[in-house]
């Protein structure tokens, strides 16, 4: 009769440490990036860090890229790098949309977003399928256009018709179609893909 016990709570434990341990080594993995890496919203990419031994350190792959006083979240997808990049006295022509490659730091494109209204710095709204999302919008107060960039070339897919007023610190989401849901305090929007 304890035979059987036994084994159900060996087998329960051997289950519950693997579940554990999977959960460490998945998280290693991953880069959190905010509210970048996936339509799901929950920051984590599926571009690999570094690995590192118990007791060791990272290993450093790259540093440099574009430097600017006010640095923006960057957006993972695949082995692209995106961020935007502002200067506070010239943010109409200093106002960059810029793809490193994730793990050699080489600068592929580099794109100035065009001035439409506001003239608001750059920022990157999401990353998904292929397609870097970017606006100049300063919030609700301030809508601008979202611009579709082709993420191998920054060459501009389309820009929408309408305005949206993200803020710096918002992001635009996907339905599961892959259509652009975009919020501000006045409205809610869904872009066609």
């Amino acid at each position: 009769m304890k035979l059987p016990l036994l084994r159900k709570v060996t087998y329960i434990t051997f289950i519950i440490t693997l579940g554990f341990n999977m959960q460490s080594f998945a998280q290693s993995l991953d880069w959190n990036v905010g509210t970048g890496g996936n339509y799901g919203r929950s920051g984590l990419s599926w571009a690999l860090g570094p690995l590192v031994e118990s007791g060791g350190e990272p290993e450093l792959y790259w540093s440099g890229g574009e430097s600017t006083p006010y640095a923006s979240y960057p957006l993972i997808e695949g082995d692209n790098l995106i961020v935007a990049r502002r200067w506070p006295s010239s943010h109409q022509e200093e106002a960059w949309v810029i793809n490193y490659n994730v793990y050699t730091g080489e600068e592929r494109w580099k794109v100035n977003i065009p001035v439409n209204t506001y003239h608001n710095h750059a920022q990157v709204s999401a990353v998904k399928d292929g397609v870097v999302y970017a606006n100049r919008s300063g919030g609700s107060s301030e809508p601008e256009f979202l611009y579709a960039l082709d993420i191998e070339t920054g060459d501009i897919i389309w820009m929408s018709e309408e305005t949206i007023g993200e803020h710096a610190t918002e992001t635009v989401t996907f339905n599961e179609n892959g259509d652009i849901i975009a919020a501000d305090i006045y409205r809610l929007l869904c872009f066609s893909h």
